[in-house]
This record gives structure tokens, C-alpha cells and sequence, in this order.
């Protein structure tokens, strides 16, 4: 038999030590019974079957446009015979159910039915994820019926709203463990065990042997970590901080002192509830057909051994929407638009696309697979949820564009307008510089002072050996003319010193002769 107490509960202390001493005295069970308790349990998983049907583990209830889950004993990790022998359900097959729940598009809000005392640690963020998704797209309200603890409630702090019976008890937020020291019953028994361990920390708490102190603080931080995973769950989800939620200590709180530490949103009878979401969540203008079996099946007075409103109150199992009981004939009788609406819905309806549908019809556009995925689309829907992602992409590039083009002509126009001021401004240089017009200054030399002077004169010499320098300077090197008539300034002076000389001497009688 696995050993229960040497793994981590999300669970309350009075139901973990209830558990401990049932599966204590839990009559062994042969290997055949386990093989087809475990296969029935899979095989619900895998297949999913009909949520509906009360024969399947953990049925679903219809309640008008909602559904009622009822998730009741302790919750286990994978499947075992275990369950059968001293109560409970397996994680992993409430996360398939309340995926399915999530896929049936009928279903418009979802009521869980919570009486669980906790869970194994192991499983339940998959499980709470799997309700976190379900809440995203549609209403769901946890009800404590009677007891909704620890594992339970971090399920439960995953919906949307949660609820309590007057009478329920809710919290026990946190982790437990229990670490069995048997080595003194060993030794009355006069049973001395020897354990070969390959560290100290191997196997701690197995039968016979000493716990040691340094076994104990390195099972600690499991416990501690996996406590910090959950106070910080429900603070998120609770608008709490986590101080706030660790200083609750793991207690178990009445309704009303739930309600006034935030634990739950409100105190109510679970029928209430039921009633409230289908009245608040059921969706006005939608065609469902509602039929309450409590006020309606029947017109004839109740039997004595009729169960009061109160008994049926007190049991949510009963309150359920026995569809199978309804024939096609009812139903054409009473609303035969609701049978025409309902044809034609069918007709026009297509299966959400599995991952590899998807994958063919869309290629490797991961974002668009998750989006189609998460919205349970099909293949035609996802394809035209692909194109319309492209073409609003497309949209936005263009708009980016076209206002990039605007920008650049409005720095185009900009330039243009100092371009012709530029040109402006050097239009008015070449006509007037300083005040001064052009002309009025002219250089002195021998062509305005003397009536003898010629072209072939001296002066025209030097200017013409410079043009040239300059000339061959700029055809060189490519210098600008300004800066090739510098240096050819510069240069011929050397090179012709005596063409330089008369050049000088003629500029100079000019300045006297002035």
C-alpha cells in the first residue's frame, strides 16, 4: 500500500488523519481489482466520454443554460484503487471534465459543487490551471456545500466568485506533511532495522529507522515551497497580499469569518447560487430550452414520501436537468421554433480544429494556432481569423507607410522653401555686397593707369602663369579653383621671381600714380 503519510497533503488535519487511519485498516485489494478500478478511471480521461451521464466518474449536471460540477472527496494524483477504498476522485479526471465543460459551447456559466476536504500537492496547479481557463471564458462560482479545504480551496480561489452554506467550513490554506518515527515501536518489538542508505537523506521516515533533525529540515523547504506556490495563488486571485494569506495560518474558517477575511465572496445556500448564475449568467435573447424539474414535471400534489423543498436544498446532487427524459415529441409540442433554431445551429455548426488541424491549415504561425486553440475554433473559422490578423497587419504597415511619406514630404517641401531662400540671398550677394555695388572697386594696374600697357605686358604675364598653376593644380588634384588659384599664388612667385618682380613693381607705380 503507498505510504500516504510521507508525501505532501493540500489538505485539512483532521481529514488527513481520518484518511491515514482508514487506509490503516484498509482491506487489501487484489491486483485484478486494482487493474480495472485504475483502466476505468483512464479510460474516462482518454476518451472523455459523455460528461452527462450520471454512470460516468464524476458526472456533470445541466441547470438551464449552466452546468453543476461536483467535485467531492479528497482529490488524488493519478488514478488508483486506492480511491475506491477509502474515497475520492483523481485530478487529472476533474481537469478533463472541466476542459470538456470549457469546449461545450451550450454551457454559458459553470456552478462547482465543492465538498472536498483537500488534495495530494501533486496534480493541483494542473488542475487550478485548468479552472483558471475555464473562468477566462466563461463564469464560474465555487460553492462549499459543506467543506472546502486547502486543496480544494485552491481550486476554488481559481473561479471567479466563490460561495458557502451557512453551515460549510472554508480555508485550511496550506501544506502538510507527516514523518512517522517507528524506530521505538521497533524496539519494544525487540526489532532492530538496518537501513543501508547511499546519503542520510535517502528514504527518510521508512519504517523502523530514526528521523533525524537534519532529515526533518530537508523535507522542510518541500512543504514551505509548495506553500508559497498556494499563498501566492490565492492572493492573486483574492486581491490579497501574501502576508495577508500566510498570516491566516492555515485556519479553517466558519462561512461568516470566511466572508469577513475575504475568503469567499458570499454566504448563500447552494440552490440559491445555482439560481443566481442562471439568472445573472444565462445570457438574455439566447434560444435554450429550460425546464426545472423541481416546480414543473409534475402538477400533481406531492406524496408523503415526497423529501421537503429543505432536503432537496440540502442535496445540489439532485438538482439537475434530466434531458434524457425529454423526448424530441415534448419538445416539437411546446416550441416548435426551438426545434427549427436548433436544426439549423446544428447544421451550421463544425468541431473545433484539434493542434494538428490547426497546424496544417495555418503553417508555423504559433500565434494564430494558440488564438484558435484557446477561442475552440474550426479549421474555416481559424483561416479566416488568420487572413484578418494579415490584413489588419497589412493595414497598420500601410498606414506606417503612408505617414512616413508625409513626413518625408513635408521635410522634402521644408528644404525646397530654404533652397529658395538660399537662392535668393545669393541672387542679392551678386548684385550688392556690403553696400557696395559690384564694380566700383577694381584693381589697380598697369591696363588702368597706363595707355601703353598691353595684354603681353608683365603684369598679364604673372596673372597668366597663375591661371594656368591653378589650372593644372585643380585638373591634379581636383582642388576647388579658389583654393588651386591660392596656391598658384603661392607657387609662381617662386618658380618666376622675376615675372613676380615686374608684376609688383607695376602694381605699385599704379598706387602712386592714384
Amino acid at each position: 500500500m503507498m505510504q500516504l503519510s510521507s508525501q505532501p497533503w493540500l489538505i485539512d488535519s483532521r481529514a488527513l488523519a481520518d484518511l491515514l487511519a482508514r487506509a490503516d485498516r484498509a482491506v487489501a485489494v487484489s491486483s485484478d481489482d486494482e487493474r480495472v478500478a485504475e483502466a476505468r478511471v483512464r479510460t474516462a480521461i482518454s476518451l472523455g466520454g459523455d460528461i452527462y451521464d450520471p454512470n460516468e466518474p464524476c458526472p456533470a449536471q445541466r441547470v438551464g443554460n449552466g452546468a453543476v460540477l461536483a467535485i467531492a472527496g479528497t482529490l488524488y494524483h493519478g488514478s488508483s484503487w486506492l480511491m475506491n477504498v477509502l474515497g475520492g476522485v483523481s485530478i487529472q479526471l476533474v481537469a478533463a471534465r472541466v476542459r470538456a465543460l470549457k469546449d461545450d459551447a451550450s454551457v454559458r456559466w459553470v456552478v462547482l459543487d465543492v465538498n472536498s476536504p483537500g488534495s495530494t500537492v501533486a496534480g493541483i496547479v494542473e488542475l487550478a490551471d485548468a479552472v483558471r481557463e475555464l473562468s477566462a471564458r466563461k463564469p464560474v462560482v465555487a460553492c462549499a456545500h459543506d467543506l472546502m479545504a486547502s486543496g480544494a480551496y485552491w481550486i476554488a480561489a481559481a473561479c471567479n466568485e466563490i460561495c458557502a452554506a451557512a453551515t460549510a467550513m472554508v480555508g485550511s490554506v496550506g501544506v502538510v506533511m507527516a514523518i512517522d518515527d517507528t524506530s521505538a515501536m521497533y524496539d519494544k518489538a525487540g526489532i532492530k532495522r538496518h537501513v543501508l542508505r547511499s546519503g542520510e537523506l535517502k528514504c527518510v521516515g521508512i519504517d523502523g529507522a530514526t528521523v533525524t533533525d537534519a532529515q526533518l529540515a530537508s523535507i522542510a523547504p518541500q512543504v514551505n515551497s509548495s506553500a508559497e506556490m498556494f499563498f501566492a495563488h490565492v492572493a492573486e486571485r483574492r486581491k490579497l497580499s501574501v502576508s495577508v494569506v500566510r498570516g491566516w495560518q492555515g485556519a479553517i474558517f466558519t462561512a461568516a469569518d470566511a466572508l469577513k477575511n475575504n475568503v469567499i465572496d458570499a454566504v448563500e445556500p447552494f440552490e440559491k447560487t445555482v439560481r443566481r448564475a442562471q439568472e445573472t449568467y444565462g445570457g438574455a435573447g439566447t434560444v435554450v430550452v429550460n425546464f426545472n424539474p423541481v416546480e414543473n414535471l409534475s402538477d400533481a400534489a406531492p406524496s408523503q414520501d415526497d423529501e421537503s423543498d429543505d432536503a432537496y436544498a440540502a442535496t445540489p446532487q439532485r438538482l439537475h436537468m434530466d434531458w434524457k427524459t425529454i423526448t424530441a415529441k415534448d419538445v416539437a409540442e411546446q416550441r416548435p421554433d426551438i426545434v427549427n433554431t436548433l436544426v439549423k445551429a446544428l447544421a451550421n455548426s463544425e468541431p473545433a480544429a484539434s493542434f494538428l488541424e490547426l497546424k496544417a491549415a495555418l503553417g508555423e504561425d504559433a500565434v494564430s494556432i494558440c488564438a484558435c486553440l484557446e477561442k475552440s475554433m474550426s479549421v474555416n473559422a481559424a483561416k479566416s481569423y488568420q487572413v484578418n490578423l494579415k490584413l489588419a497587419a497589412a493595414t497598420a504597415l500601410a498606414e506606417s507607410l503612408a505617414a512616413q511619406r508625409d513626413e518625408s514630404l513635408a521635410k522634402l517641401a521644408s528644404v525646397e522653401k530654404a533652397e529658395a531662400a538660399l537662392k535668393a540671398e545669393n541672387a542679392t550677394l551678386k548684385t550688392s555686397a556690403r553696400g557696395v555695388k559690384v564694380g566700383t572697386i577694381t584693381h589697380a594696374g598697369p591696363s588702368a593707369t597706363s595707355e601703353h600697357e598691353t595684354e603681353n605686358s608683365q603684369p598679364a604675364e604673372y596673372l597668366d602663369l597663375v591661371r594656368a598653376k591653378a589650372a593644372a593644380i585643380v585638373e591634379k588634384t581636383g582642388e576647388k579653383r579658389g583654393t588651386a588659384l591660392a596656391q598658384a599664388h603661392r607657387d609662381v612667385p617662386r618658380e618666376h621671381a622675376r615675372v613676380y618682380a615686374a608684376y609688383r613693381a607695376e602694381q605699385n607705380q599704379a598706387l602712386i600714380g592714384r
